[in-house]
């Protein structure tokens, strides 16, 4: 059922999980039917080691694309130098966005004036490289929204999305994808379905945030990107559409905004 491979937008594969596993993690991906995997860094050495390990892979058969930036539970680490840093990996060739970056105030790790500070440049910066934004939220829906206004026309997504029908609408409004991960697959988030039903497929990222969130049946366990198929699975069934049309669709959107190969079996063309 699956004419077009499934491409997993959030990973975390410098995480220390996955260390000397990171080349059988791939395979298994492969294997699972992925055709595409972004590598999502937290901090400045794990962009560092995200770049290297990219550029390494440059030659396998699973496109691994890289994010950079400072998450917000690392706000703390963001000064003028970072932001050099920073903008000295954007150009590396397997750099497709900037991230982690956003707004947590569920954790106390950073105080929020640190998060805002950080997070505030480092959109600016997207701006100016023109790359899209991959969005971390917690309990910080208004400020996030109020700070992409202020750079508004940016493109990214709003990654392992779980918030209500307004906040998707205006994300949506301004112009960014909702990341979908194994959260839809857990028995207690019936309201979260309720909210991805209403968001058109087409403006939809899959994603599984390993080694976090593993999604039923695997729930509980170590994710990997292999994993990404349950949460085809399930949005499938949300959608009430083929698996083959949510990869299809999601995939395209991934080629759209992260550059990732576009191959479509069915149409036996591949879109660079």
């Amino acid at each position: 059922e699956l004419n077009t491979g499934l491409i997993d937008t959030h990973v975390h594969l410098q995480h220390p999980a996955f260390a000397e596993e990171r080349e059988a993690i791939l395979s298994q991906a492969a294997a699972s039917g992925v055709v595409g995997i972004l590598d999502v860094s937290d901090n400045l050495s794990t962009a560092l080691a995200a770049v290297d390990f990219a550029a390494r892979m440059d030659s396998a058969s699973l496109p691994v694309r890289v994010a950079v930036g400072v998450h917000p539970h690392h706000a703390a680490e963001w000064n003028a130098q970072a932001q050099e840093s920073l903008c000295s990996l954007l150009t590396a060739a397997n750099v497709v966005a900037l991230g982690e970056i956003g707004l947590d105030y569920h954790y106390d790790f950073t105080l929020p004036e640190c998060q805002l500070l950080a997070f505030s440049q480092q959109l600016r910066v997207a701006q100016q490289y023109k790359l899209p934004v991959i969005i971390h939220v917690r309990e910080a829906d208004t400020d996030i929204l109020r700070c992409l206004r202020e750079v508004s026309p940016l493109t990214g997504v709003v990654h392992c999305f779980w918030s209500d029908i307004e906040t998707a609408r205006a994300i949506l409004d301004m112009g960014m994808y909702i990341g979908v991960g194994g959260a839809i697959t857990f028995k207690n988030t019936v309201a979260l379905r309720q909210v991805i039903a209403q968001v058109p497929l087409e403006r939809v990222l899959l994603e599984t945030d390993a080694p976090y969130l593993a999604p039923v049946p695997k729930r509980g366990r170590r994710n990997e990107p292999a994993y990404v198929l349950h949460v085809a699975q399930a949005l499938a069934q949300i959608y009430g559409c083929t698996l083959g049309e949510v990869a299809r669709v999601t995939s395209y959107s991934a080629h759209h905004l992260f550059g990732f190969p576009y191959v479509n079996a069915q149409a036996a063309k591949l879109v660079q």
